[in-house]
């Protein structure tokens, strides 16, 4: 069993049950990688760590066919970014994102891994949006 991790560049095809998905990652060193998985796509722009092996599919080439898609806090702020537009946390929109970025700067990747807590600090958000917050990365980490 292999590791691969990078971040979901493209969603190629998602079946509408969510048992199969086809998507292109970019790994940490640049390279783009077709993964199949028997499971729910992730969402474009999420960070993954991927177990699975490399298989030569006879009509697509080579794939990396995952056996596992484990969703990877971010570590840059526009993969910070990315994940909390995916979350769908309800009030957690577009400025209430970038208000999160101005207070945090370029220590939003950390505090969303290491220290969840301190969202409940930042300013001009609604307190329950920043305990929803909160309460998913708790769960996330």
């Amino acid at each position: 069993m292999e590791k691969l991790e990078g971040i979901v560049q493209k969603v190629i095809f998602s079946a509408a049950e969510g048992t199969f998905c086809v998507f292109s990652l970019e790994d940490y060193q640049g390279d783009r990688v077709t993964i199949a998985a028997n499971q729910v796509a992730p969402h474009e722009g999420d960070e993954v760590e991927l177990q699975g092996v490399y298989k030569e599919h006879p009509r697509y080439g080579l794939q990396f066919q995952a056996t596992c898609i484990q969703k990877m806090m971010p570590h840059s702020v526009d993969g910070a970014i990315r994940f909390l537009e995916n979350l769908a946390i309800r009030g957690l929109g577009e400025k209430s994102i970038e208000r999160l970025v101005d207070y945090f700067g370029e220590d939003l990747p950390e505090v969303l891994r290491d220290s969840p807590r301190s969202v409940l600090d930042a300013p001009g958000i609604r307190k329950s949006v920043k305990e929803a917050l909160f309460y998913t990365l708790e769960g996330a980490g």
